[in-house]
C-alpha cells in the first residue's frame, strides 16, 4: 500500500488564542508536486504537526481512530523562543509540517511570506461553533487562514506553597496589592521574586487592553496603530517601577526554560499569562504538581473585574490548496 507523506512550504491554519496552521508546500506528496500525481496517490496520509502545547494525547486519540490519516507530533519551543524560526526555516526548505501551532497575531506576517494556506472552503462551514472574535482573528480579508483552538483570558498563576512560606494569605486582587506582596517577598529574601516582568510586545499589548486602551483599530479599509496612549504609559510605568526596585524577575512564564529553572529552585512565586499557560506548567514542571493555583488577573481598581486576553493560533501546511481530500483530513484533526 502506498503512503503519502506531506511536506510543505505553506501552512493551512486552525486558530485560537493559539492557532493551528496548515502550510501549502509542506503538505505536497513525496515524489511529485503535480496536481495529477497528487490526485492519483492512494494509501494512508502522513502529516507532521509542530507545536509547544501538550497535544500528544490528542494526536494519539486521532491516530487510533483514523488509521488512514496519521499525525506525527513534534514538540518545539514556543514561537518567540525559537519555534517560529524552526517552522520558517523548515517551510523555506520544503520540509515544513502540515500542521503547526502559531499565535493569531502571526498570521499576517506569515501571509506576507506566502506560508499560510487559505482554508475557507474547508473550514467555513464549522466556524459558527467558535466565538466571533476568534474567527475574526484567524481571518484576513474575509478568508480563513486558521481554525481556533483556544482563547486566552489572562490570569494569575501562583505557588500556594511559596505564598504560605512568605506569609501571603491570598492572591493579590489589585496591582497595588501585587506590588505590596512583591515588596514583602523581597524583604524576606532579595533573591526570590514575586513575579516576572513583561518580556515582549505581546504582553504589553495584552496588559494595555486591561486599561481600556488598545494599540490597534480600523478606519475604513485601513489599520491604525497607536502604541503611545495613556493605557500603555500606565502599564509601562508600573512595570518599570517594579523592575527598578528589583521586585520581579527579568522574564519568564510557562514554557520558558529560564522560568522553569527559577520555579524549580523556588525563586519565583507567580506569573501572569493566558489561561492556556497551565499546559506549560503541567508539561514542563511535573515536579510541582499540586503546588500551582490560578486566580483572576489583578486589576487597577478593586472590584472592576477587568481582565485581558492573549491569543494563539495553529496552522496546517499543504503544497496544493486544491488537494481537497488531504486538506479535509487536516481540517478534521481535533485540537481542542
Amino acid at each position: 500500500m502506498n503512503s503519502t507523506t506531506i511536506r510543505t512550504r505553506r501552512l493551512l491554519t486552525i486558530t485560537t488564542a493559539a492557532l493551528l496552521v496548515a502550510g501549502v508546500s509542506a503538505c505536497s506528496g513525496t515524489g511529485s508536486t503535480s496536481d495529477t500525481a497528487e490526485k492519483s496517490q492512494t494509501g494512508p496520509v502522513k502529516m507532521e504537526f509542530w507545536g509547544w502545547a501538550g497535544y500528544e494525547k490528542i494526536v494519539d486519540q486521532w491516530n487510533a481512530s483514523h488509521p488512514n490519516t496519521k499525525i506525527t507530533f513534534k514538540k518545539i519551543p514556543s514561537g518567540a523562543k525559537g519555534g517560529y524560526t524552526q517552522i520558517s526555516n523548515a517551510l523555506t526548505a520544503g520540509k515544513g509540517p502540515c500542521l503547526a501551532q502559531i499565535e493569531y497575531q502571526t498570521i499576517p506576517s506569515m501571509l506576507v511570506k506566502n506560508t499560510v494556506m487559505d482554508i475557507t472552503k474547508y473550514a467555513s462551514a464549522g466556524m459558527d461553533k467558535y466565538v466571533p472574535s476568534a474567527v475574526s482573528a484567524s481571518s484576513v480579508g474575509g478568508k480563513i487562514y486558521g481554525v481556533p483552538v483556544d482563547v486566552g483570558p489572562m490570569v494569575l498563576f501562583y505557588r500556594k506553597d511559596l505564598f504560605a512560606k512568605y506569609g501571603i494569605t491570598k492572591p493579590p486582587a489589585t496591582w497595588a496589592e501585587y506590588k505590596a506582596d512583591a515588596k514583602k517577598v523581597a524583604a524576606a529574601d532579595p533573591s526570590v521574586k514575586f513575579g516576572t516582568q513583561l518580556g515582549d510586545g505581546n504582553g504589553m499589548a495584552a496588559f494595555t487592553l486591561q486599561t481600556g486602551q488598545s494599540w490597534y483599530s480600523t478606519k475604513g479599509d485601513s489599520w491604525t496603530v497607536s502604541i503611545d496612549n495613556p493605557g500603555t504609559r500606565k502599564v509601562a510605568d508600573y512595570w518599570q517601577d517594579l523592575k527598578d526596585e528589583g521586585l520581579v524577575a527579568k522574564t519568564g512564564n510557562a514554557w520558558d526554560p529560564q522560568f522553569n529553572k527559577a520555579s524549580e529552585a523556588g525563586k519565583v512565586l507567580t506569573f501572569v499569562n493566558a489561561a492556556w499557560a497551565a499546559g506549560g506548567i503541567k508539561s514542563d514542571l511535573k515536579g510541582e504538581a499540586g503546588k500551582w493555583r490560578v486566580a483572576p488577573m489583578p486589576t487597577w481598581k478593586a472590584g472592576d473585574g477587568k481582565s485581558a486576553q492573549q491569543r494563539r493560533l495553529g496552522h496546517l501546511g499543504d503544497d496544493r490548496v486544491q488537494d481537497a481530500p488531504r486538506s479535509s483530513a487536516v481540517r478534521r484533526f481535533p485540537v481542542q
